[in-house]
Parts: C-alpha cells; sequence; structure tokens
C-alpha cells in the first residue's frame, strides 16, 4: 500500500511539474519579445573597434540631384559587429564612397556630434516608424538620412525595386517632424492653486513619448492620461509657491558614433544626441480664507 501510495505521488508531482513547464514555455516567450521589443543597447565609445558588413547580394539603385545635378548611386543594407560581438544596424553617412567587400574590418568609432540632427532622429526612430523593419524600409531610411545630411544637398527621387518609395519615404518625414513637435504648455509659465488640479491639454503631442522626469521642483502630481494628449496637474507640497516640471523622451538617448576607416565608407551608429524634451513653470496659490464662527456653548448655537 505504501508502494504505491509513493508511486501515485511521484506521478503526481511529475504531471505537475509538466503543466508547470508548459505553462513557462507558452508564457516565456512573450516576455522575451517584450524585453527585447524596449531594449535599448548600451551606449558604445569613442575608440572601440568593429567591422562593418556590407550585404553584396541586394543591392538598390538610388536616382535623384545632388545640388541640383543629376545624381545616382548604389548600396545596400549595413551591419555593424564590434570585436566584443555586440551587433548593430548602421547607416552610410559618405554617400557615394565605397565598400569593396561584404566585410571590411578595422573600423575605429570617434564621436560624430555634427551629425544633422534630422538624420540622427530617422536613423533611431525608423524601428518605431516601420516596426516589420524590411530591407526595402531599412533602404528608404538609408535615403532619408542621405537627404537630411544638409552637407550633401541630396534629394532622392526614386530607389530600383521599392515602387512605393515616395510613399515610405513621406512617411517617416513626417514621423520626424513630428518628433521634435512641443506641447503647448512647453516653456509657459501656469498659475496653479494647491489642493486643486488643473488639466493641461498637449496639442496634439503624445506625452507618454516622454519617459524620463527630468525635474519637478514643484512636487506636483503629474497624472497623464492614457492616450498621452493630456496632463492633469495637482500641487502636493504646501511649502511650494513655484517650481518647474520638465520630462524627455530617452529613446535612443546618447552621444552620436561614427564608424570609420580611411577610403571605405564611414557609417553611423544610430544615437540621438538631444532628445526631444518640454518644460512647464508654475506658481502656486498656497494661502487662502478661512471663517471663524463664535459660537455659544451651551446651545451651540452662533454669537452675533
Amino acid at each position: 500500500m505504501y508502494q504505491r501510495t509513493s508511486q501515485l505521488v511521484i506521478k503526481l508531482i511529475g504531471m505537475i511539474a509538466m503543466v508547470v513547464a508548459t505553462l513557462f514555455c507558452f508564457y516565456l516567450p512573450t516576455v522575451v519579445a517584450h524585453a527585447e521589443e524596449t531594449k535599448i543597447e548600451p551606449q558604445m565609445s569613442p575608440g572601440e573597434r568593429g567591422t562593418v558588413i556590407y550585404n553584396q547580394n541586394e543591392v538598390f539603385t538610388m536616382t535623384g540631384t545632388k545640388h541640383g545635378e543629376y545624381w545616382s548611386d548604389k548600396t545596400s543594407t549595413m551591419l555593424l559587429r564590434t570585436e566584443n560581438g555586440h551587433t548593430e544596424i548602421v547607416f552610410c553617412i559618405e554617400p557615394g564612397v565605397p565598400l569593396p567587400n561584404f566585410e571590411n574590418p578595422d573600423y575605429e568609432a570617434i564621436e560624430a556630434e555634427d551629425v544633422d540632427h534630422r538624420a540622427q532622429i530617422a536613423a533611431a526612430i525608423w524601428t518605431r516608424v516601420f516596426p516589420n523593419q524590411s530591407t526595402q524600409e531599412q533602404i528608404v531610411t538609408q535615403a532619408v538620412i542621405w537627404e537630411n545630411l544638409s552637407s550633401y544637398g541630396l534629394i532622392i527621387t526614386s530607389i530600383d525595386g521599392i515602387p512605393n518609395f515616395s510613399e515610405l519615404k513621406a512617411q517617416l518625414n513626417q514621423a520626424i517632424d513630428e518628433y521634435d513637435k512641443k506641447t503647448n504648455f512647453h516653456n509657459q509659465i501656469m498659475n496653479l492653486t494647491f489642493g486643486e488640479t488643473m488639466t493641461l491639454q498637449s496639442g496634439g503631442v503624445n506625452l507618454n513619448l516622454f519617459d524620463q522626469v527630468v525635474e519637478n521642483s514643484a512636487n506636483v502630481d503629474f497624472q497623464i492620461s492614457e492616450d498621452g494628449q493630456s496632463v492633469a496637474v495637482t500641487p502636493t507640497d504646501p511649502t511650494k509657491t513655484t517650481g518647474s516640471y520638465q520630462a524627455k523622451n530617452s529613446y535612443m538617448e546618447g552621444t552620436p558614433l561614427a564608424f570609420e576607416k580611411e577610403g571605405s565608407q564611414t557609417v553611423m551608429v544610430a544615437r540621438i544626441k538631444n532628445t526631444n524634451h518640454y518644460n512647464v513653470n508654475f506658481n502656486i496659490q498656497t494661502n487662502g480664507q478661512a471663517l471663524i464662527q463664535k459660537v455659544d456653548k451651551e446651545s451651540g448655537v452662533p454669537v452675533p
């Protein structure tokens, strides 16, 4: 009897373990996928070295104008592999300069703060604009980056093999425009009353994208609506009569880096130096009025 009971217990434990393992395997991919979606790789440093990999099997021809004259160039997608094994998609910032081989070693990282701001944004947000991240969408992003490098004077009108190039280009440029939009209340002074709530409208800017609070010197409660189009502001500290609230969009924030090698195309790692932010200042009314009334102690009736 004891042996039979032990066997039943062992079988029961085994069944429970299988159920737990099944549930774990079922839910794990969702958790991992979500983590990867929001993951941002650590900031690389100047002096780091790597290999630029150029996809020679899928080359696209761009045509347009350069400083008003006819222009054409061939390019493809590129990937950077650093010495420590980290890989990252990169974009060319020297149109017309070739990459001779499939693998191009001995690239070195330098600070690239002079890369135009809009080009930085395009390289950083394209994966949000084009979540499928197809090769064609990556090449469209390369074209938009080139157009936003002001020193080259490029206007790209078509890319062979991408018939909807104009629509994709317009979609990414619109997202770049929207990235830098400021809220209605940016740098404004708002008059608040302690204990009362004021609702501020964003003016079409999604406040949920500003994920990092930089300053809240007025100690206000800042409750952003679910759709990100407004915020309810409530003073919570009676000792504060003035103060500021500042938040920034920290996505892909960092020092832009270029990887360069003499005689070869220079590539850029996607980072944004000056990410978008907003600031709002507050004057807070903390004093008020009080009515004191004398009441008869025995009857409780107010005394004139």
